[in-house]
C-alpha cells in the first residue's frame, strides 16, 4: 500500500477504532520522513535554508535583537533514527529557527483581570485569556514548555499564533525566515516522542536547552511548503470524515434509542414482539458498537420483570398462593422450633411500587423469599472472623468476594482460599449451588449472580450478601430481577456512605420484588435466555468486525510506516 492507496482508503480506515487518530499520527509520520510528497531535484537543499537561518540569527545578534545562540552538539551517526531523502538535512532543532523566548512576559491572573482587552494571551496549550496589549505581531510558532500535555498530548504541543498577541513563560516562541517553515516545524514536533527531552516527573518540562537539542529531519524549503499543503489537505479530509462519521453515529443513536424506547414502552407481549421484529430487521444498522448492546440487554430485563416479555396463562397458580405456601412452611418450622422466627418485614407501601404487574403476579420483599432455614438471607463474616491474614496459597475452600460478582455471571477470578478448619468454623456462611450472591458495594452496587457448583465448597465474604432462595422459586428469575434496571435503581438509591457507598442487609431484605407465578418464572427465564443469546451473538459479531477494522488499519499503518 502506497501513501496514495492510503488516502484512497481513508474513509474505510477512519471508521476503525481510533481510526482518525491513527491516520492523523500516520500523516505526520509520513510527512517528516519524506514519504508524503514527491521530492524535486531542483529544490534548493535544506542545508541552504540552514545557512540562511544562521545568517539571519547573526544579523539579529549584531543588532542586539536576540542573544547569541549557544553552540549545539554535533550529531552522531548512531543518533539518526532513519534515512532521509536527498536534499534533506539532519540538524539540531535549535538551528532550524530563531528563538524569541526572551521577549515573553508572564502576568498573574489578578493582573490580567484589570487589563482585559482584545489580544490573545497564550500559555503552554493555547490562548488562555484576553489582554489589553501585545508583545508579538506576526506568524510565530509556539511550543508548550511545561505541563502534563507534553506527555498526554490532549492538545497539540506545537501550534501557530497569528496577529498581535501576548505569550507568558510557559510556551517557547519561535520565528524563522519563512512562515511555512514554522508550520513544518510544528508538524515535526507534533509527530515525535518528546519524552527523551523532558525533565521533571510531576511537572514535565521542555526547557530551551533540551528543545534545541532535538534531532530534526529538515526538508528543502520548497518541499516543506508542499508537505504543509498536503498535511493541511489530509487533515481537512479527516476532519470531514470524522464529522460525517459523528453525524452518522448521532443519527444511528437516535434511531436506536427510538427503537429501544418503542420496545421498552410496549404494553403487552404482542407489542413487544412487533417492536423486537422491527429491531431485528434493522439490527446491523442500529447496532455498530459492542457497547450498543448493553441498553438492549437492560431493556429485555426490564420487560421481563414487568411481565411483558411472555404472555400470562390464566391456568397458572397465582404468585400470592406461592408466597402464602412459603410463609406457611416457615411458620410451621418456627412452631416446631426447627428455625428461628424470621424478622417481621413491613407490608409494601404503594409509593414503593415502581410499576403495576400483571394479574396473577405479586409484589413482595426480597427477605420473604428465602429458604426455610436460619440465615437464608445474610451477609458474610465480618472483622476478626475473616481477615486477609487468613488467606492461604492453596485451593479447596473458596472465599467468594466482590470481584467474583458480575452482572448476572459468576467471574472465576480473584481466587482466595482459607484452611479447612477455619472454613468449617464459618459454616453459617457456607454457599450452595444456585445461592444468589449480591454485591453490597462497587459498580453497579446490587449486581447479582448465582453460585456455580464448580466453585464449591465456598463461603461469601462480608462485601457480598447471600440469598438462599426458597425451592419453590426459580433462582435465575430472581437474579435477573436484581440485575434489571429496576433492581439497579433500587440498589443505587439505597447506598449509604459518602466515599464508598454500600447497601446494608436490612435494606436488602426490604427490596420490593415482583413475583410471577412459578410456571411464568420459568417461561420468562427461557425467553430471556433466548434473547440474551441473540445479544451475545450480536455483540460477538460487532466485536469481530471492530477487531477486523482495527487490524486492517493497523496493518496499513505498519506497512506504510515500515
Amino acid at each position: 500500500m502506497t501513501p496514495q492507496d492510503l488516502i484512497a482508503a481513508f474513509e474505510t480506515l477512519a471508521d476503525a477504532p481510533d481510526g482518525t487518530t491513527r491516520l492523523r499520527e500516520l500523516v505526520l509520520q509520513l510527512a517528516v520522513r519524506g514519504k508524503l510528497v514527491a521530492q524535486d531535484p531542483s529544490d534548493e537543499p535544506a542545508a541552504v535554508l540552514l545557512e540562511r537561518i544562521a545568517a539571519e540569527k547573526a544579523r539579529l545578534v549584531k543588532e542586539k535583537k536576540i542573544r547569541k545562540p549557544k553552540v549545539l552538539p554535533p550529531i552522531e551517526a548512531d543518533e539518526v533514527p532513519f534515512a532521509v531523502p536527498e536534499g534533506w538535512e539532519w540538524c539540531r532543532f535549535g538551528s532550524s529557527h530563531i528563538n524569541r523566548d526572551a521577549e515573553r512576559i508572564p502576568l498573574k491572573s489578578a493582573d490580567r483581570k484589570s487589563r482585559h482587552g482584545p489580544y490573545d494571551y497564550y500559555g503552554a496549550s493555547g490562548a488562555i485569556d484576553k489582554i489589553d496589549d501585545y508583545i508579538y505581531d506576526g506568524d510565530l510558532l509556539l511550543i508548550g514548555e511545561d505541563g502534563a500535555n507534553l506527555v498526554l498530548r490532549s492538545t497539540p504541543i506545537a501550534f501557530m499564533a497569528t496577529g498581535k498577541f501576548w505569550v507568558n513563560n510557559h510556551a517557547h516562541v519561535l520565528d524563522s525566515v519563512d512562515v511555512l517553515s514554522l508550520r513544518y516545524l510544528a508538524i515535526y514536533i507534533n509527530s515525535i516522542d518528546l519524552k527523551p527531552y523532558l525533565t521533571g516527573i510531576a511537572q514535565p518540562k521542555l526547557n530551551q536547552k533540551k528543545m534545541n537539542a532535538i534531532l530534526t529531519a529538515l526538508p528543502p524549503l520548497a518541499e516543506q511548503h508542499r508537505i504543509v499543503a498536503k498535511v493541511d489537505a489530509l487533515m481537512g479530509l479527516l476532519d470531514r470524515l470524522e464529522a460525517a462519521r459523528d453525524a452518522r453515529d448521532t443519527t444511528r443513536a437516535s434511531l436506536r434509542d427510538a427503537a429501544l424506547a418503542a420496545l421498552s414502552d410496549a404494553e403487552d407481549t404482542a407489542s413487544v414482539e412487533l417492536a423486537w421484529t422491527r429491531i431485528a430487521e434493522h439490527m446491523d444498522d442500529l447496532f455498530t458498537d459492542p457497547a450498543d448492546v448493553a441498553p438492549l440487554r437492560q431493556t429485555i430485563l426490564q420487560l421481563a420483570v414487568r411481565g411483558r416479555l411472555v404472555p400470562q396463562d390464566a391456568s397458572d397458580a397465582p404468585a400470592a398462593v406461592l408466597l402464602e405456601r412459603i410463609a406457611a412452611e416457615k411458620a410451621r418450622l418456627v412452631k416446631e422450633k426447627k428455625i428461628r422466627k424470621p424478622k417481621v418485614l413491613p407490608p409494601i407501601e404503594a409509593d414503593e411500587v415502581p410499576f403495576e404487574v400483571p394479574e396473577g403476579w405479586a409484589w413482595t420483599r426480597l427477605g420473604r423469599l428465602g429458604a426455610p432455614e436460619d440465615n437464608a438471607v445474610s451477609d458474610g463474616p465480618f472483622g476478626s472472623k475473616l481477615k486477609k491474614s487468613h488467606y492461604v496459597e492453596q485451593s479447596g475452600f473458596r472465599v467468594v468476594r466482590l470481584g467474583n460478582i458480575g452482572v448476572g455471571t459468576f467471574k472465576d477470578i480473584d481466587r482466595s482460599f482459607i484452611e479447612g478448619a477455619h472454613f468449617e468454623s464459618l459454616s453459617k456462611y457456607h454457599l450452595q449451588e444456585n445461592d444468589l450472591v449480591i454485591a453490597s458495594l462497587g459498580n453497579p452496587v446490587g449486581r447479582a449472580c448465582l453460585i456455580p457448583s464448580d466453585c464449591l465448597p465456598a463461603l461469601n465474604k462480608a462485601d457480598c450478601f447471600r440469598v438462599r432462595l426458597h425451592q419453590s422459586l426459580a433462582p435465575t428469575y430472581v437474579r435477573l430481577v436484581m440485575n434489571s434496571p429496576m433492581g439497579a435503581k433500587r440498589s443505587g438509591g439505597l447506598k449509604r456512605g459518602d466515599t464508598r457507598g454500600r447497601i446494608n442487609l436490612t435494606h436488602l431484605r426490604l427490596t420490593p420484588t415482583p413475583i410471577p407465578p412459578l410456571a411464568e418464572q420459568h417461561r420468562i427465564v427461557a425467553k430471556v435466555d433466548a434473547l440474551m443469546a441473540l445479544c451475545d451473538d450480536l455483540e460477538a459479531r460487532l466485536t469481530a468486525a471492530r477487531t477486523t477494522r482495527g487490524a486492517f488499519a493497523a496493518a496499513a499503518v505498519h506497512h506504510l510506516d515500515a
